[in-house]
C-alpha cells in the first residue's frame, strides 16, 4: 500500500508544506503537486513533490487559464493563488487584482489520473483547491467511482465566488459526506 497526497492547485507548495510538517513526520507520504501557474514552479519542487505544470480538469486537453499577473497586495510578479480556469471566479478576481492574463495550459483529467496511477487499496490523500473548478472535477470523479479511492478530502469550496448555487453546492457536499471519509476545509496559508 502506498501513502499518496495529491495535491490539487499547489500554488507555492504551501500544502505540502504543512502536511509534511502536520502529518507525516515520518516521511511515509509520496507527494504529487498539480499548479497551471508555472512560476510557482521552483517552489514547488524545493518541497521534494513531484510537479505537474497542468491545471486539474475533468478532461486532457489545452485550457484556458485566468491568471493573476499583478495582485494589488503583493505587486508584480504573479504571486497570488487565486488563478483560476473558472470564467465566474475570473470575474471576482478581475474586482481585487488590477491585472489578469489569458494563458493557454495544458489541462489533466485528474480522475483518470488517478484511476491509472493507484489501486483502491492505496491511502490517498486528495487536498483540492482549484478556484471554482471543484464542482466539475468532483462530479467527474462520483462518476467515473475514482472518488471511491480516495481516503480523505481536504477542500477549499468556492461555491459564493464561483456562481455555484448554494443547492448544486450542497447536492454536491452530500455526496460527499454519503463517502464516509474525512473532509476538512483546508488553507494552508
Amino acid at each position: 500500500m502506498r501513502k499518496v497526497f495529491i495535491d490539487c492547485g499547489a500554488n507555492d507548495g504551501c500544502s505540502v508544506r504543512k502536511f509534511k510538517t502536520e502529518k507525516d513526520s515520518n516521511s511515509e507520504y509520496e507527494y504529487h503537486s498539480f499548479e497551471a501557474n508555472d512560476v510557482y514552479r521552483e517552489d514547488i519542487e524545493a518541497t521534494g513533490a513531484n510537479y505537474y505544470h497542468k491545471a486539474v480538469w475533468i478532461e486532457d486537453k489545452d485550457v484556458t487559464f485566468y491568471v493573476v499577473a499583478v495582485d494589488k497586495s503583493k505587486g508584480p510578479g504573479r504571486r497570488s493563488g487565486a488563478s483560476t480556469l473558472n470564467v465566474e471566479k475570473n470575474k471576482v478576481n478581475l474586482k481585487n487584482h488590477p491585472e489578469i492574463e489569458e494563458v493557454t495550459v495544458e489541462g489533466i483529467d485528474i480522475s483518470r489520473w488517478i484511476s491509472e496511477n493507484f489501486l483502491k487499496d492505496d491511502h490517498i490523500i486528495l487536498k483540492m483547491d482549484i478556484e471554482g473548478s471543484e464542482y466539475e472535477v468532483l462530479e467527474k470523479m462520483i462518476e467515473d467511482k475514482t472518488f471511491d479511492m480516495i481516503d480523505e478530502l481536504l477542500i477549499e469550496f468556492h461555491w459564493k465566488k464561483c456562481g455555484v448555487p448554494e443547492e448544486q453546492h450542497t447536492e454536491l457536499y452530500n455526496k460527499l459526506l454519503a463517502y464516509n471519509i474525512p473532509i476538512s476545509e483546508w488553507d494552508a496559508l
